[in-house]
């Protein structure tokens, strides 16, 4: 349909259709197709002269590229919205968190925390409460996989706390699997399960599957951590499925693996190399270097 109205000369309809569907998206999946929408709503923008509507499409296509992993087109994608929306704070605050985001796919754990930073000033110069809270949670999550858990609460926290107040649910729930993550880095098993049953009762109102199997293979790796492999297993089998659903590669390659790992812990050799294997394969679609070779260590692991 969007096709059809930029070929009928009807651009704005077009580009305003895929806007329309981010949330869809968001919350649904199918991000292939969402690139090939945005690329079309890209075009229409241009062709309908809106400066401010290829800004959008562009950040929207952004997205698309980070979420399939396609992370250096995300980033040139992102660097090509921010130009096109200088001067617009707002805009420039939503770019520049997408922009971490994608830093944070590459490991470029230095650009990121510098793209929340300027993210966060550049939506509170805005009055964007929520644009605000969204980079604070985001660079909680960067903090975290640096490992510096610890200084992860206070943002983390105040993106919570904005959250609840604002009644953005979705983004209580994401939050709440940083959180967790964060928890289970400083050794809060408990508390780290506790965040992330809460985030999962937010997914099974909202229907967010993407989310959801996070938070499952987030749940598995805390079970893991406090010394139940089976309890990792069930939520590696529930995330599997679901990763497979929303059409998420990535997904289900970090649940093969973190199934494989399971089974090693577990002492199930066979089962360890099987699923290990089977990730392997999965991220050969979806390559990421620093996760194949982890595989590549647990397997060994598993098969000597």
């Amino acid at each position: 349909m969007a096709r059809l109205a930029l070929d009928r000369g009807r651009p704005a309809a077009a580009w305003q259709l895929v806007y329309l569907l981010t949330s869809f998206h968001e919350v649904a999946g199918h991000w292939t197709e969402r690139i090939e929408l945005c690329r079309v709503a890209c075009a229409a923008a241009s062709a309908a002269g809106d400066p401010a509507a290829e800004a959008e499409m562009l950040r929207a296509l952004g997205v698309s590229y980070f979420m399939t992993r396609r992370l250096d087109e995300a980033v040139a994608t992102n660097l090509r919205a921010l130009d096109a929306v200088r001067g617009d704070l707002a805009g420039e605050g939503h770019v520049y968190n997408n922009l971490g985001n994608a830093y944070v796919e590459l490991r470029r754990f230095g650009e990121a925390v510098d793209a929340f930073h300027l993210a966060v000033a550049r939506a509170e110069s805005a009055g964007s409460r929520l644009g605000a809270a969204l980079s604070r949670r985001n660079l909680g999550r960067a903090l975290v996989l640096m490992g510096r858990a610890a200084e992860s609460l206070d943002p983390l926290t105040a993106a919570l706390t904005a959250f609840v107040e604002i009644g953005n649910d979705r983004l209580r729930a994401g939050t709440l699997d940083t959180l967790g993550e964060a928890q289970r880095d400083l050794g809060r098993h408990a508390d780290a399960l506790r965040s992330f049953t809460d985030a999962l009762a937010i997914c099974s109102q909202t229907g967010d599957r993407w989310l959801e199997w996070e938070l499952l293979l987030n749940a598995g790796r805390t079970h893991l951590a406090a010394g139940d492999p089976a309890a990792a297993i069930r939520c590696c089998d529930r995330a599997l499925p679901v990763t497979r659903a929303v059409g998420d590669r990535n997904g289900e390659a970090l649940a093969l693996h973190l199934l494989g790992r399971a089974h090693l812990a577990a002492g199930d050799r066979p089962a360890a190399a099987e699923h290990l294997d089977r990730a392997l394969a999965a991220r050969s679609r979806v390559p990421d270097r620093h996760e194949e070779a982890a595989i590549r260590a647990d397997l060994a692991a598993a098969t000597t």
